[in-house]
């Protein structure tokens, strides 16, 4: 599954290219150095299956869903606290024998904390460039069994384009790097046999809504 996740990275940028000019008075929110704002958002997760491939196991697509709180502090940096939750599904290799019942659903939970910084954005090209690193958990947890939580460094790169002065359009690839511990003997739940660096990618959009100021 690794090849595929490049192919929505490119459809991002190709968003971000062909999307429509804004109108001036929206360029007031790259003007502004200190506001707050809200941006839930969906997409859809790409779980790495790591080592577990090898034992005969992989995931498929899971949706996303999920929130940030933003605080922006100066026209090009951003303060985010975020929230995502995806429901992935395990299941036999297609090139193993499987049943339905082999299938097992995991739930998963991140909470970051993370830096933005913008790159471009003019009265001619509203669009901008989108670059993020963070730090927080992972938590995995089986439809069985206990769960896993585990620290991860978010990173991510999109763009966001103005659609008026007070809502922002983003979209975004994020890389959840999780630092995954392989289970105990018998005990646990994890997303790898051994330890090892896993690479959880989110793609994903949503409006952010500037709450203040409101009025400029």
């Amino acid at each position: 599954m690794r090849p595929g996740r490049w192919i929505f990275v490119a459809l991002l940028a190709a968003v971000a290219v062909l999307a429509p000019p804004a109108t001036p008075a929206s360029l007031a929110q790259g003007l502004t150095s200190t506001r707050v704002g809200v941006n839930p958002y969906v997409g859809v997760l790409i779980f790495d299956d790591g080592d577990l491939q090898e034992i005969g196991r992989e995931a498929n697509l899971g949706p996303m869903l999920g929130a940030r709180l933003n605080g922006a502090f100066r026209p090009d940096w951003q303060f985010d606290v975020g929230y995502g939750y995806a429901q992935v599904e395990t299941e036999e290799s297609e090139f193993v024998d499987s049943d339905p019942e082999d299938q097992v659903e995991l739930d998963m939970h991140s909470l970051y904390g993370a830096i933005d910084y913008f790159i471009g954005g003019s009265q001619e090209i509203p669009t901008r460039l989108l670059l993020s690193a963070g730090l927080g958990f992972l938590i995995i947890n089986p439809e069985e069994g206990d769960g896993d939580a585990s620290f991860m460094i978010p990173l991510a790169v999109g763009f966001t384009h103005p659609v008026n002065d007070w809502i922002t359009f983003r979209g975004e690839a994020r890389d959840h790097l999780q630092f995954c511990s392989g289970p105990d003997e018998d005990e646990g739940t994890a997303a790898c046999v051994d330890d090892e660096m896993l690479n959880h990618i989110e793609v994903s959009g949503g409006l952010e809504f500037w709450l203040w100021p409101r009025n400029r």
